[in-house]
């Protein structure tokens, strides 16, 4: 239900006249019990670190003896807020982390019973906050920059009453719940496509009616031209909407829109686009500008399936090397693959049907981050209020 109340000036901005403003050092207090697991070699811990919130958000179970430097011991409800690199947005609620639990003293442990953790989370994890984080941040390098927990302690921000503070939190969590579900679908999704990929890209399992052997190809023989360097298209060129998008190595697809004239325009069976120096593959069927140095354009033979070779490419063993010199590996390639341009169709089909899939379900997921996005402008200041 939604309801209109007075408004008041405040150092934050406009807010209810029965909210507060406050800070984070007013409602609770840092966790700084420290612990050396070295010197409990043989006990189990469950462990809150960096690379485990960005595995998923999934503490991990290890010996003491496998942590090298000391931590900080945690329990019950907690949040943590990372201190380094305040820009990546670490921030993680802990429902209940068991007794014995320990975080990285990368992250500042906060515990409070008089502001619902999960909503300063959602507070903390607004852009702005994290640029006023970083604008106090200090360090010799940007990989390496940290708040003081001073600085965490003293930020002030527009809180309302707690009751009120569990439904915003309620709210904004059910939202959470929907987005996860629709995370999990589309992790299960590609994990079933990749399952297929391996079993039908290889010949190891082959569709009803197929009998040929499969055979091996050169790079030269499955692709029948090669732009080596791509066109460039300078950034000031770029604009929100226009006729044709940039293709670039990274994973998005469309870095930019341009309406320059003379674009590669594919054929009627599209082309396929490698990064040379990340080593992404793409589908393109409408008419692009490639982005800077290194994107390669391939043009498939008429023996082939384009998206069939497309869908092969990305199961190619090319190494690694960090530089923009990936593309002489994919040329010196081995392509083994059906003969039948039939059986190439109606393999990529059932690839280009599971695409589909996933992208109707993130385009699900992203409609309601927009709907969670929308709904923090609201809850967040005042504007709306639930009651």
């Amino acid at each position: 239900m939604e309801c209109t109340y007075n408004m008041k000036m405040t150092p934050v901005g406009l807010i209810p006249e029965d909210w507060d403003v406050a800070t984070i050092k007013d409602f609770g207090y840092l966790l700084s019990d420290g612990i050396n697991p070295q010197q409990y070699r043989g006990r189990d811990f469950v462990e809150y670190s960096m690379p485990a919130y960005d595995d998923g958000q999934s503490p991990t179970k290890c010996k003491g003896a496998d942590m090298n430097s000391n931590r900080t011991q945690i329990q019950g409800e907690v949040l943590l807020f990372n201190k380094l690199n305040v820009r990546q947005k670490r921030v993680w609620y802990i429902e209940n982390a068991p007794s014995n639990a320990l975080c990285s003293m990368e992250f500042l442990a906060y515990s409070s019973d008089k502001v619902d953790l999960r909503l300063l989370r959602e507070i903390l994890l607004q852009d702005s906050v994290t640029k006023s984080f970083e604008s106090v941040s200090r360090g010799t390098s940007n990989s390496q920059k940290r708040i003081a927990p001073s600085d965490f302690l003293y930020f002030s921000f527009a809180l309302p009453p707690l009751a009120e503070q569990h439904r915003i939190a309620d709210a904004l969590s059910a939202v959470d719940e929907l987005i996860g579900v629709l995370d999990e679908a589309i992790a299960k999704k590609r994990q079933i496509k990749e399952g297929l990929m391996r079993q039908l890209l290889t010949g190891r399992t082959r569709l009803s009616g197929y009998k040929a052997t499969w055979e091996e190809f050169t790079f030269q023989t499955v692709f029948t031209s090669v732009s080596d360097r791509g066109r460039n298209v300078d950034t000031t060129e770029y604009k929100e909407s226009g006729l044709y998008p940039i293709i670039d190595q990274s994973q998005n697809a469309i870095a930019g829109y341009t309406d320059k004239s003379n674009p590669i325009v594919p054929t009627h069976c599209g082309y396929i686009v490698f990064g040379d120096h990340t080593r992404i593959f793409k589908y393109v069927e409408q008419p692009f500008f490639t982005g800077a140095d290194g994107t390669r354009v391939l043009s498939v033979s008429n023996k082939f399936d384009t998206k069939f070779v497309y869908y092969y490419s990305q199961m190619l063993d090319i190494p690694n090397t960090g530089y923009n010199r990936h593309f002489k590996y994919l040329k010196a390639s081995r392509f083994v693959m059906p003969d039948d341009i039939c059986e190439q169709k109606e393999i990529s089909s059932i690839f280009t049907a599971a695409d589909t899939e996933i992208q109707s379900l993130e385009a699900e997921r992203d409609k309601y981050i927009l709907i969670k996005q929308g709904m923090m402008q609201e809850l967040l200041t005042g504007k709306t209020r639930l009651i």
